[in-house]
């Protein structure tokens, strides 16, 4: 590599990085990502796809003098002779966003089964980028993508008809991830996100480490603490007076009760039932079946119940957490 010519070269040189993907040594726009990180793309594409990126584009284009590096008209600045736009964003969101509209060299979004894939192992870190982005740029491709991948990845069960099958319960991986879920469900507006999120942070074991998150505005973490007192006092309404729960009498299988809870921990069980009340329940259900001391009459009755509580669990948890 031939080294810079003049002292402007070398300050070129040394305050600004090319972006490892989207960077085209033939692209005709530039833009300076965090005053240091270029993005060296095509016009003509990025204009097809943002509306409001294609107007910060409608400028009159210099003619670039031989051997010009970096200079600054009256109208545009210049890098390497091409028209450099600098923007406040960062430059991994910024990226994040570039991913859905322009293809990398391997062309992954081009295939469906590609574009699945990538929808399922975007970070919810990313989708949050792309979709912040593509709203302030009107980018309504890469904002359907995010949305997409965002109900790839995080499916809302119908409130009216939760199959013991679906364990919304267990949408998120992290107490980060609910938090994160929150912001975004927000400034989106897309509140369909928002009770599992609460959900999620109201069943952690310790309330003081979800509390620690910074994310959390005092106020949501005031809703935490509030849905959770509800939804634990909503749950000995509705589920404690189950037979199973050796709550009530007069079943033809109450006799079976008492070893049933022998069996799986009493304690242990109550406090699940009390405190994560639709993974408990599945719980319940999943191996209610298979106890066999029931008599066939009340067994799927118990088991109906188990079904019908848990739908009505989550059917409330908005009303628990006031969303």
């Amino acid at each position: 590599m031939s080294k810079p010519d003049t002292l402007s070269d070398v300050s070129l040189s040394a305050s600004y990085e090319n972006h490892p993907v989207h960077y085209f040594q033939d692209g005709n726009i530039i833009f300076v990502l965090e005053g240091r990180v270029r993005f060296k793309l095509y016009r003509g594409i990025i204009s097809r796809y943002s509306e409001v990126l294609a107007n910060m584009l409608d400028i009159p284009q210099p003619v670039p003098m031989e051997g010009e590096q970096s200079v600054s008209t009256d109208t545009q600045e210049l890098i390497e002779g091409i028209p450099a736009v600098h923007l406040t964003d960062k430059a991994d969101g910024f990226a994040a966003l570039l991913d859905v509209v322009i293809p990398p060299i391997t062309e992954q979004f081009y295939e469906e089964q590609q574009k699945c894939e990538a929808m399922h192992n975007a970070s919810l870190d990313k989708i949050g980028a792309i979709l912040e982005l593509s709203r302030k740029y009107i980018v309504p491709a890469a904002e359907a993508w995010a949305k997409m991948a965002l109900n790839l990845q995080f499916p809302v069960p119908s409130t009216e008809a939760l199959e013991m099958s679906e364990t919304p319960e267990d949408m998120f991986e992290s107490s980060k991830d609910a938090a994160m879920m929150i912001h975004i469900a927000r400034a989106q507006e897309l509140p369909q996100y928002l009770p599992l999120a609460f959900y999620f942070l109201a069943t952690q074991s310790e309330l003081d480490t979800v509390f620690q998150d910074q994310s959390l505005s005092p106020a949501d973490c005031a809703r935490i603490y509030k849905g959770r007192v509800k939804m634990n006092n909503a749950v000995v309404e509705i589920v404690a007076p189950r037979p199973e729960n050796g709550t009530s009498r007069g079943t033809c299988c109450s006799g079976c009760m008492e070893s049933w809870w022998k069996e799986y921990t009493p304690d242990q069980h109550w406090n699940s039932l009390i405190n994560n009340p639709l993974e408990e329940l599945k719980w319940r259900f999943d191996r209610w079946d298979g106890i066999g001391r029931s008599a066939s009459c009340c067994k799927e009755k118990i088991r109906l119940g188990f079904k019908e509580d848990r739908r009505e669990v989550y059917r409330r948890i908005k009303e628990f957490f006031d969303l």
